[in-house]
């Protein structure tokens, strides 16, 4: 029977990367954890100029949806991506809520990076964004931190993904499976260079959406796009959310949580700690669920 330090064990040498929830205080977490500190993600409720009154700078938006096949008749002009655009494509099934944050970190020039993100950042910069992908695939470092937030069960249904993925065409299980995070999907958009940029990892190249200046205005720029994306979806279909990745000034920071508390809960192995606590009360003669 596995104990607490079993399911750390299990969680810090998991190879793959791991479905996680896709919840605020979550990613803000992993920010933390990953070296990012004057980060923060929110959520809007809103696409309209509301967003332009938020009190700390937007530095990218992360548009999540049910991930389909794109049908529309519109092909987009492809590019090769920019030297001033950092872009990593999608290696990695289930790691595509982190990959979105980096996208959207790696092109914000004014926030703070911890040495082992610095280093990554700079020994990518070069790449293509395939490499970049297989780069944030193999950081072990990421992995870690991403991984943390896994649930048990996440975990071992992961092993039984890879298991299926060497059974069957990654194209029919991505089709046919509606339980895998491949039916989700999170797309980053960024302004940098003067243009405000769409980055979704399953596309080759980043989409250039339009021209904007360096101030919050960009995000009016962003906001048709991502109206465009739920365009494509019947009326009926209610699963979107759009994040907002800010940075926190020195003002804000002051009143800004150090801790999670959600996200600490949900690190927390409760399972392992309850078949533990079972255990010692058995050892000791004492039956759960009997008075």
């Amino acid at each position: 029977m596995p104990d607490l330090s079993d399911y750390q064990h299990l969680r810090q040498n998991h190879p793959g990367w791991c479905t996680i929830e896709s919840e605020p205080e979550i990613f803000n977490q992993i920010l933390r954890d990953a070296g990012a500190p004057n980060t923060r993600v929110i959520e809007l409720y809103s696409l309209d100029e509301s967003i332009l009154d938020k009190p700390d700078p937007i530095i990218g938006l992360i548009f999540l949806c049910r991930w389909r096949h794109d049908t529309s008749e519109v092909q987009e002009v492809e590019t090769n991506c920019p030297n001033n655009v950092w872009f990593a494509n999608q290696v990695s099934e289930n790691s595509c809520g982190s990959l979105a944050m980096i996208n959207i970190l790696f092109n914000a020039e004014s926030v703070i990076l911890g040495e082992q993100l610095a280093q990554l950042k700079s020994f990518t910069a070069g790449l293509t964004p395939p490499l970049r992908g297989l780069c944030l695939q193999n950081s072990e470092f990421l992995r870690k931190t991403h991984n943390s937030f896994a649930r048990r069960s996440e975990i071992l249904q992961n092993n039984l993904d890879v298991i299926d993925s060497c059974k069957n065409a990654r194209d029919s299980a991505t089709a046919t499976s509606p339980n895998s995070e491949s039916a989700y999907h999170f797309i980053a958009y960024v302004p940098s260079g003067g243009s405000v940029w769409e980055l979704d990892g399953l596309k080759r190249q980043p989409v250039k959406i339009g021209e904007s200046d360096s101030t919050s205005r960009w995000l009016l720029t962003a906001m048709p796009r991502v109206q465009l994306q739920i365009s494509k979806y019947s009326e009926d279909e209610l699963m979107f959310t759009l994040l907002a990745l800010t940075q926190t000034t020195p003002a804000s920071i002051e009143c800004l949580d150090t801790s999670f508390p959600y996200a600490i809960r949900v690190r927390h192995p409760y399972v392992a700690f309850m078949r533990r606590y079972i255990k010692l009360l058995a050892g000791k003669g004492i039956q759960v669920g009997h008075s």
